[in-house]
């Protein structure tokens, strides 16, 4: 599934509802993009549970001076990302428009195993990254996963990471926030249980 958009200055969003289980496998994608001076359509995804899989994707990216589309992953229970799933907001090379930011809301809990990434990324020199937000009642658990913001450029700045539950597990995992030229992002926990 994808939301193109080539010229003109509003795209329509994508909008997936479900009462019970979006569950996405197989190396798919579901994608918005912006070329030109057009800003990319946002992803909208919510379910009671939503579980991603087997290397498929979530992916908004800009590749002119129009900005990237928000990631907006909402569960009512939880969510999962494994085995090399992930939501990604990215600025290419050569584009001027800023990354796209990411937000999860995962319901109870949020789990990411076996090489699972949340991340934006921007190769531009002049754009700066996205921030990501993942808020969960219960816990944020990562094996072997990857939650990151990166500015690859020499100006921009890397975007924030805020996360929010009541247990935050890491095993084997990064959480990281970078910029090479530019300022680093912030990262925050607010939990009582690191």
């Amino acid at each position: 599934i994808a939301g193109n958009n080539f010229s003109t200055p509003v795209a329509g969003n994508i909008e997936i509802t479900l009462d019970g289980l979006l569950a996405i496998t197989g190396k798919s994608r579901i994608k918005t993009d912006a070329h030109g001076p057009a800003n990319a359509a946002n992803l909208v995804v919510k379910a009671h549970d939503i579980a991603i899989s087997d290397e498929s994707r979530l992916t908004s990216e800009t590749s002119g001076s129009g900005t990237g589309g928000t990631i907006n992953v909402t569960a009512t229970n939880q969510i999962s990302l494994s085995k090399g799933a992930s939501i990604t907001a990215s600025s290419i090379e050569g584009a001027s428009g800023n990354a796209g930011n990411i937000s999860v809301n995962a319901g109870q809990q949020l789990e990411m195993l076996d090489g699972a990434s949340i991340k934006t990324t921007t190769d531009s020199e002049q754009a700066n990254g996205g921030d990501i937000n993942i808020r969960a009642v219960d816990r944020v658990r990562l094996v072997d996963s990857t939650i990151s913001t990166s500015v690859n450029g020499a100006e921009g700045s890397g975007g924030n990471i805020f996360i929010d539950p009541k247990v935050v597990m890491l095993e084997g995992s990064n959480i990281t926030a970078q910029a090479v030229g530019g300022p680093g992002g912030n990262i925050t926990f607010v939990t009582p249980l690191f």
